[in-house]
């Protein structure tokens, strides 16, 4: 299994989902000047491969 993200931004016609997906996912957050890095928000957690992954 990968870590995954869904971050919805508001835009002029409405709420967008942006799915990230994977350690080295970076989610910018210009907004507020940030960056948000999956690698941190999932640090020290592990992750069983999935069927698919082996697909892949």
């Amino acid at each position: 299994m990968a870590p995954v993200a869904l971050l919805y931004r508001r835009e002029a016609e409405g709420w967008q989902p942006e799915l990230f997906e994977g350690l080295e996912a970076v989610i910018a957050l210009p907004e507020i000047g940030a960056r948000l890095a999956l690698a941190e928000i999932y640090d020290g957690l592990t992750f069983a491969p999935r069927v698919t992954d082996a697909i892949r």
